[in-house]
């Protein structure tokens, strides 16, 4: 009986694809974002309004993608693509200015919102919903109409300072109301001017902590009874709180 041998290098190659292993490929989900934006607040209401990836209403508002400390995506809501990402759990986010914008002279209002996706096997195209909304404080500075009558006061101002970088912005007496927004934190006023008819100087402060969707009115009114002068700040916070706090002051020029 003959024997047969196989070659070395076959058995070589037999045993190689016994042992081959197959690596299973990445799985990836996507995820597609849509804004909720809180487009009126007030000291009274608050509505929402679903914006559509058309909508001029967010069309610059910026869209984030972080994967844990890593920023993966930056762009316009306008510009947003379905993004097809690995497996695993991302913060979303959206703003329509950043805080440092939202500082800038006088300032604007911020929206900001974030949520957190996870793409699963089981949930590969999750919805996605930011919804943005205020978080930064308004104060408004306003003048009663008394207080503007010529050869009543001369220089009257309000100097309102707050924010991140502690910024102060001045409000000569005026019959338009002046809107002055800050990042959360403690805001300080002063009122200054000098009654005319007595020569005597105004002179008050106050200061109050104000949080995301904070609005301090800052009203400068005069008694006509007594001659004295009242700072009337009201604040509201949110707009769920139905009642107002008030804080008020008053000067006499007469003393």
């Amino acid at each position: 009986m003959k024997k047969i041998l196989l070659p070395t290098c076959c058995l070589m190659i037999v045993a190689a694809c016994t042992t081959e292993k197959t690596d299973t490929p990445e799985m990836y989900g996507e995820i597609s974002v849509t804004l909720s934006d809180e487009v009126v607040v007030d000291v009274d209401t608050k509505t929402f309004e679903e914006l559509r990836p058309d909508s001029q209403d967010a069309a610059d508002y910026m869209v984030f993608i972080h994967s844990g400390e890593d920023l993966i995506y930056e762009k316009a809501y306008n510009e947003f693509v379905t993004q097809k990402l690995p497996l695993g759990t991302y913060l979303v986010s959206a703003e329509n200015c950043t805080e440092e914008e939202a500082e800038t002279g006088t300032g604007q209002k911020r929206l900001y919102g974030e949520t957190e996706v996870t793409l699963s096997v089981d949930d590969l195209t999750p919805e996605v919903v930011v919804e943005c909304v205020v978080s930064n404080s308004l104060v408004t500075v306003e003048f009663a109409p008394e207080v503007l009558v010529s050869g009543r006061f001369s220089d009257l101002q309000v100097a309102v300072t707050g924010g991140d970088s502690g910024r102060t912005q001045t409000v000569s007496a005026t019959d338009k109301p002046t809107e002055i927004w800050f990042n959360p934190s403690e805001v300080s006023y002063s009122i200054t001017g000098t009654f005319i008819p007595t020569g005597k100087d105004v002179s008050m402060e106050g200061k109050r902590t104000l949080a995301a969707k904070n609005h301090m009115k800052l009203v400068v009114s005069v008694n006509l009874d007594n001659g004295q002068i009242s700072a009337t700040p009201t604040i509201s916070v949110d707009t769920a709180i139905d009642n107002e706090i008030p804080v008020e002051e008053e000067f006499n020029p007469y003393e």
